[in-house]
């Protein structure tokens, strides 16, 4: 698990948007950004995968259906919730 322990005023690297969890994650981890994705229910969630060069999905459960109105740019998927965006990932990998 990664987080960001710094308030949005903080300015720091690990906040999303921005890289800082990525670039950890692919310090401690051999982790392929091109076959990976980012889901997550709110708009910075995709913004961080955009920003990372992931795949993106947005799921409608928690604050996802709220935040599916504002996205400035859309995800690879949109989904109901986890179980759907896992088996969407998965239909991809196995083409």
């Amino acid at each position: 698990f990664y987080f960001c322990p710094h308030l949005p005023t903080e300015g720091c690297r690990c906040r999303k948007p921005n890289l800082g969890m990525i670039e950890a994650a692919c310090g401690n981890f051999s982790i392929d950004l091109n076959n990976s994705w980012m889901i997550g229910d709110k708009i910075l969630d995709v913004e961080l995968g955009h920003n990372a060069g992931l795949h993106t999905a947005l799921v409608l459960t928690g604050y996802g259906r709220a935040h599916a109105r504002n996205l400035r740019t859309p995800p690879d998927a949109t989904v109901a919730n986890l179980l759907e965006a896992v088996q969407i990932i998965a239909n991809k990998n196995n083409r």
